[in-house]
């Protein structure tokens, strides 16, 4: 069974609460993507990404573990968190305004999973959900 993110208000998931948990692994779906976590407390999850327009993950290694997961959507968009989805500068880059507009709008989401060591993911996609293993 899929749930909305519990969220604080500038951002950062409070609910699962995955810091320190372990980012397993990622799966492309189609437009979607599945980012399979192992809570510190050893509990298996999946964000699941839906209509996914760009996804860039770096440093992806064998025990990779998460400091936090924000979601911004809405008027808390910066042009640096679209920038880091497209992987470049945000300097001189004027479409990025466009889809800056798109995600204050509600439109689009960027999710964005820093690490504490590891693997550094950043999405722009229309909504994320909980999955939580039996």
């Amino acid at each position: 069974m899929r749930h909305k993110l519990q969220t604080s208000a500038d951002g950062d998931v409070i609910e699962p609460d995955v810091h320190d948990a372990k980012l397993i692994g990622i799966l492309l779906r189609g437009k979607d993507a599945v980012i399979e976590l192992e809570t510190a407390d050893r509990k298996t999850l999946r964000l699941v990404l839906f209509g996914v327009q760009r996804l860039v993950a770096d440093n992806f290694r064998e025990g990779n573990i998460l400091l936090d997961v924000a979601v911004v959507t809405g008027s808390k968009v910066s042009i640096r968190d679209v920038a880091a989805a497209y992987g470049v500068k945000p300097e001189n880059q004027k479409f990025l305004t466009e889809v800056v507009d798109l995600v204050a709008s509600g439109a689009l989401t960027v999710v964005t999973l820093n690490p504490s060591y590891g693997c550094s993911l950043t999405s722009l996609c229309e909504r994320v959900e909980v999955e939580y293993s039996d």
